[in-house]
């Protein structure tokens, strides 16, 4: 082949990935990335764009052998994620809770409202002796909001010095356990290394990952590990003659409430779930999910009812209680109804509001990332019925009036993510030994082999083009002002007198006053107190003669105010 076929081909490859990113990039964003990568990268190892073996490997133009160095690459991520699986876990959590630290470990930079009040809950989850977990004054009670019980098995930890912080390291650990859980699930259903290896990179490039490891606290971060557990104990290896023992229900029930005590959207998530296992036929017709028992029944059976009754204690007995306060979740359904059973019956009572919410553009948007980012053909039909089990997810995502629920560097891809991976695992597990099955072993061979290496390169440009798990940290590592040199200043906000009100406009100073019910956020310029009270605020937010002036840190300013 002559030079000038390589390089016609290169040009035409990156001609094709601007032409793409310019027309989708303004409307799909990081989605972008990888269909332009895919589709450049696939002309390149096609016939027309021959040559790729030059570029990428060794051997003729039939036949796509690896070169030593990416077989070296690949060895080497094998041994970390599946063969010492402990290894890479541990490596990934480790640099989660040192990307956190540098990212602000003191003050927060940009972030600190969420985290407040999950702080706030867990620290006051036993307000006035009562089970409460009070939050700001003028927010009341975290029930009136949200149904997350596990909030007080964090009521100890909320009491440490540094309990935001240890909030988010516990964040990262399931986060890294969600990693090695997936290794396992991928070792389960994939044989060959290569492929392993591809699918862990696919999974960590996900642009909806980001949103579970970097944001702030929340409880969906620690969703996927839970699930990715259920799966790994409710579904045996394919073919196996073995079926779930019965010894997997108790796990399974202990990993069903923790799932459950996470949020109220996660209960009626279960309730369908536990439905859809009682509905399914019995038996090896679907065999593309797991043969289906009488165990499956059972869990089934338990997890319905379970999430049937954290459903009934949340809406029936303890949600009336704070009805003076609101529910601040259905007003993303506002045009729907304003009730839960009127948002339930909304496809029946109000059809063409219905689908107006989900024909807004958004959701093509936000769908077709979610297809992008699993590499487009790793989903056949076959894994299709994985998804059934998000479909409330989905629903309420893309019925939701906020474009925020939508957004990939959130936390609310946190349910579907574990469930469309499997998905993923599972395509692919069908599609590698079914799609080249009549063809001839020479073209079976190189076939899969142009596949995978068109999978690997998808990967690497989404990993280059958008390296979000490498660049926390990374702006304030190296400001002087920021992280661990801001240590003095945070010691003087927690030790302010608790019976003293504290007033603030500020976000990111929030975490490290949460441990009172006297904190009054005020977004926008900060008014004078009516009484005695610390402020925190921004140079030339507020000014008062009478404001003592207690520490300084940058643009921010501590003084103590005297009416």
């Amino acid at each position: 082949m002559t030079r000038h076929r390589i390089l016609l081909g290169l040009l035409g490859a990156a001609l094709l990935f601007w032409v793409i990113r310019f027309l989708m990039g303004r409307y799909m964003g990081d989605a972008a990335h990888v269909l332009a990568g895919a589709v450049a990268l696939s002309f390149l190892l096609s016939p027309q764009g021959q040559g790729a073996h030059k570029i990428l490997g060794q051997g003729s133009d039939t036949s796509l052998s690896p070169s030593p160095f990416w077989k070296k690459t690949f060895e080497k991520a094998h041994f970390i994620f599946f063969e010492k699986p402990t290894w890479g876990t541990a490596i990934f959590f480790f640099y989660l809770v040192l990307s956190h630290a540098l990212w602000g470990l003191y003050i927060h930079t940009g972030y600190g409202y969420d985290i407040t009040f999950f702080v706030q809950a867990a620290f006051n989850a036993f307000h006035e002796s009562l089970p409460l977990y009070k939050t700001f004054p003028d927010a009341g009670s975290f029930f009136a909001h949200h149904f997350q019980p596990y909030l007080f098995l964090l009521h100890p930890v909320a009491k440490w010095p540094e309990s935001p912080f240890l909030f988010y390291v516990i964040q990262d650990a399931f986060s890294a356990l969600f990693l090695l859980l997936s290794a396992k699930f991928i070792a389960r259903w994939v044989v060959e290394k290569v492929d392993r290896v591809l699918l862990i990179l696919l999974l960590l490039v996900n642009p909806f990952w980001s949103g579970l490891v970097h944001y702030e606290f929340h409880e969906l971060a620690l969703a996927p590990a839970l699930i990715m557990g259920s799966v790994l104990l409710a579904t045996p290896a394919p073919n196996s003659p073995k079926p779930m023992p019965w010894a997997a229900l108790m796990p399974l029930v202990f990993l069903m409430l923790a799932l459950l005590s996470l949020k109220e959207t996660v209960v009626l998530t279960g309730i369908w779930a536990g439905v859809l296992f009682l509905c399914f036929p019995k038996g090896p017709s679907t065999r593309h999910l797991v043969s289906i028992t009488l165990r499956h029944r059972v869990m089934g059976a338990i997890f319905a009812c379970l999430a049937l009754a954290c459903a009934y204690l949340y809406f029936v007995v303890i949600k009336p209680q704070y009805q003076a306060e609101g529910f601040r979740f259905m007003g993303y359904y506002s045009n729907l109804g304003s009730s839960l059973k009127e948002l339930v019956l909304a496809p029946v009572l109000k059809p063409l509001a219905t689908l107006g919410a989900l024909l807004q553009p958004v959701n093509f948007v936000w769908l077709g990332t979610w297809l992008i980012s699993v590499a487009l053909l790793v989903l056949p039909l076959k894994a299709g019925v994985w998804l059934l089990f998000v479909a409330p997810e989905f629903a309420m995502i893309l019925l939701a009036q906020s474009d925020h629920l939508r957004q990939a560097n959130l936390q609310y891809g946190g349910v579907i993510l574990p469930v469309i991976f499997c998905a993923a695992v599972v395509g692919f597990h069908h599609l590698s030994r079914n799609k080249w099955g009549h063809a001839a072993p020479d073209q079976r061979k190189a076939a899969h082999r142009v596949l995978w290496l068109r999978r690997l390169l998808v990967c690497l440009v989404i990993w280059f083009c958008n390296p979000r798990l490498m660049t926390t940290g990374r702006d304030l590592l190296f400001d002087p002002a920021q992280g661990l040199a801001s240590r003095d200043w945070v010691v003087q906000l927690q030790h302010l007198p608790t019976a003293t009100p504290v007033h603030t406009n500020v976000i990111e100073v929030l975490p490290h006053l949460a441990k009172r019910d006297n904190l009054i956020y005020q977004h926008g310029s900060l008014s004078a107190p009516n009484q005695s009270a610390f402020v925190v605020h921004r140079v030339g937010e507020f000014a008062n003669a009478q404001c003592s002036e207690v520490a300084v840190w940058q643009h921010l300013r501590l003084c103590e105010f005297q009416p």
